[in-house]
């Protein structure tokens, strides 16, 4: 196994979700403001998960693997605070719900929170694989969805601000750990689990997405 082999895993799943799931309602008349607060409050539980988990990863991996290590550490610093944008963009759209931090994920972004940990406990190096995926798709499917709600509904960038954030991604991320892990001298046992952790992830997140209603499957 190889950096090409997470190549082809991760553009096969990233194909797999633009063919048969989450897409945004063909008739975007249907989406309410009611289905943006409960996008806004699962993407809250991975959010102010997020850094704690990319944080244990960088801290479970050894002096030998100093770049993927500080990757790791960075990008939970970038992550800390975002979550706070999803309470500013509930604040701005007069959300009167409980507070998100006060309630229990769905079932499918609880199995995913716990691959999330798993993996950060046992396989760090697979985080960043899983990221180069998260960020593959947001590249391929996340703008023209995000610019959806924002229509349908009429919001305002302050209004968006995490949702809008979230969906630039351009593939560079992706490139970048790429190149970290092909640095890195991976074990072959290393390269089964991250294909492992990368494919389960994928697997996962389709479903996270299926659950919410501001998508169906087509």
């Amino acid at each position: 196994m190889s950096i090409e082999t997470l190549r082809t895993t991760i553009d096969r799943h990233v194909s797999a979700l633009l063919d048969i799931c989450p897409a945004y309602r063909a008739s975007i008349d249907e989406i309410t403001m009611a289905d943006y607060h409960e996008l806004l409050g699962q993407l809250f539980h991975h959010v102010s998960a997020s850094s704690c988990t990319f944080a244990i990863a960088g801290d479970n991996l050894g002096p030998e693997r100093p770049e993927a290590r500080d990757y790791l550490k960075r990008h939970a610093a970038r992550e800390k605070s975002r979550w706070q944008w999803i309470r500013n963009d509930l604040a701005a759209t007069r959300y009167e719900g409980p507070d998100p931090d006060g309630q229990f994920p769905g079932v499918e972004t609880t199995a995913y929170l716990a691959l999330s940990h798993y993996v950060a406990y046992r396989m760090p190096l697979a985080k960043l694989a899983i990221a180069a995926m998260l960020d593959a798709v947001s590249a391929r499917l996340g703008n023209g969805s995000a610019l959806q709600i924002v229509q349908a509904l009429g919001l305002t960038p302050e209004e968006t601000s995490f949702l809008l954030a979230r969906q630039t991604g351009d593939g560079t991320v992706t490139e970048e750990i790429f190149d970290i892990l092909g640095r890195s001298r991976l074990t072959e046992q290393e390269w089964h689990d991250v294909i492992w952790a990368t494919e389960v992830a994928a697997v996962l997140y389709q479903r996270v997405r299926a659950a919410q209603r501001l998508y169906t499957f087509h």
